[in-house]
């Protein structure tokens, strides 16, 4: 996340206006030629719509954070 100008920790430290330039970021890099830049975007993307475990506290706020980042972009 730190490569596209966002700090690791997703909930606690990104703004919304933040996430969405990296969204936008990542999905630029799907459309790139170069496979391990590809593969990497679509990691954090897939990272985001699970709901970004790394960032949860506990189990149950997962989904919460998965919906919250899919349909809400937040």
């Amino acid at each position: 996340m730190e490569d596209y100008g966002c700090p690791l920790k997703w909930t606690l430290k990104a703004l919304p206006g933040q996430r969405s330039q990296v969204v936008e970021r990542l999905a630029e890099g799907l459309e790139l030629t170069e496979p391990a830049t590809r593969v990497r975007a679509i990691c954090a993307l897939l990272y985001l719509a699970q709901g970004n475990f790394a960032d949860c506290q506990t189990v149950k706020k997962q989904p919460r954070f998965a919906r919250a980042n899919i349909l809400t972009g937040n």
